[in-house]
C-alpha cells in the first residue's frame, strides 16, 4: 500500500520520454500560482497559499498533496512541483520512476548517505528527484529566471525607499 501515491503520480507520466510531458498530477513548472489554483479546483483539489509564504501553494485532494513553489515577484512562474509520497523501499520506487522515463537515474545514492534520494536530469533542463516522502519536478531554467526577477525587484524596492 506504500506505493499507492507514487503509482498515482506515475500514471500522470505517460511515456514521458516520448511525449515530452512534464507534470505531477497535471501540475507543472511554468504555470502561475493563479493558473495552478484554477487547475486544481477543476480537479477537485483544495488549493491554499502558504501563510507567510505567498510564493507557495499547497493543493490537497484526499491523500494527494502537491506543493507548488514560484518566485517572490508577482506573476512569477512555478519552478518546483512537489508530490507527497510515502515509500518504504526507495530503490523499488526509483525503478518505477525510471520505467516511466525510460532511463536510469543520473544519481543513485551511496549506502552511507544519510538522506537517500534518486535524481534524473532531463534534456529539457528539468530535474526529477525521488525521496521516501516526496517526488519533485523542478525547472532549473525557470528557477534561474525567477531568481533574476526577484533580485531586480529587491533592487528596485531598495532604490524606491530613498
Amino acid at each position: 500500500m506504500k506505493y499507492a501515491v507514487l503509482a498515482v503520480a506515475l500514471i500522470s507520466f505517460p511515456a514521458l520520454a516520448d511525449s515530452g510531458k512534464r507534470d505531477l498530477l497535471g501540475f507543472s513548472p511554468g504555470m502561475t500560482l493563479a493558473s495552478a489554483k484554477a487547475f486544481g479546483a477543476k480537479r477537485n483539489f483544495r488549493c491554499e497559499t502558504v501563510p507567510k509564504a505567498t510564493f507557495a501553494l499547497v493543493c490537497r485532494n484526499g491523500a494527494q498533496t502537491v506543493t507548488l513553489v514560484s518566485g517572490f515577484a508577482e506573476g512569477s512562474l512555478i519552478y518546483d512541483v512537489q508530490l507527497k509520497v510515502d515509500i518504504e523501499d526507495l530503490a523499488a520506487g526509483a525503478e518505477k520512476v525510471s520505467k516511466e522515463f525510460g532511463r536510469p537515474p543520473d544519481f543513485v545514492p551511496p549506502s552511507y548517505e544519510p538522506v537517500q534520494r534518486y535524481e534524473w536530469k532531463l534534456e529539457t533542463g528539468e530535474k526529477v528527484k525521488l525521496k521516501t516522502d516526496v517526488l519533485t519536478l523542478t525547472s532549473l531554467k525557470i528557477f534561474s529566471e525567477n531568481s533574476k526577477q526577484d533580485k531586480a525587484a529587491r533592487k528596485a524596492k531598495q532604490l524606491s525607499d530613498f
